[in-house]
């Protein structure tokens, strides 16, 4: 009977204290194809360009594919870039206007380690990549909804110098990419 009360007790110790680990979760692990995503423009620390975006679809340009692997290795494979520029909208002070182009290039791979946490914004799970020196290369969020973001911070924001009446102004341009999994 001592036994039993034993052998009783540590099966309602394992029931109560095992669960699944978020670890177990592999929901981001596959190939992820661009879908759509936006480019917004802005000056920084002043006025000189008022903020802008566009949206850009993989009928626009084929941005990327990424392949996360259950190794904890991600592959961005790429064939083509993004070139923003800004037109000065006339009789304006501050509107541009966004031309997006597609760059074809050669295609290329690159695989990096990865890491995934969960958020403490909204809880969703996060995938950032790291490149050679351990550096945070990219970060994305994968949402219940089946769509891995790319944050438009990090690899994805790009400062610019353009001209304005004669003056320098710093531009940053944010990209944010979507992705679904194939």
């Amino acid at each position: 009977m001592k036994y039993f009360k034993l052998l009783l007790i540590t099966i309602t110790l394992i029931s109560t204290f095992s669960c699944s680990s978020d670890d177990d979760n592999q929901d981001h692990i596959g190939i992820w194809k661009f879908t759509v995503g936006s480019v917004k423009s802005s000056s920084v620390n002043d006025n000189k360009v008022a903020p802008i975006s566009t949206e850009i679809t993989n009928s626009d340009c084929f941005i990327n594919q990424i392949i996360i692997n259950p190794n904890n290795t991600a592959t961005i494979i790429t064939s083509s870039r993004l070139d923003v520029t800004l037109q000065k909208l006339p009789e304006t002070t501050n509107e541009f206007e966004q031309q997006i182009n597609c760059v074809t290039q050669q295609e290329s791979s690159k695989t990096y380690p990865w890491i995934k946490e969960v958020t403490y914004f909204g809880g969703y799970e996060e995938i950032t990549l790291f490149d050679e020196n351990l550096n945070t290369y990219l970060t994305f969020i994968l949402y219940p909804n089946g769509v891995l973001n790319a944050l438009p911070r990090d690899g994805n924001i790009a400062h610019k110098i353009i001209e304005i009446d004669g003056e320098s102004v710093i531009v940053e341009e944010k990209i944010s990419l979507n992705y679904e999994k194939q």
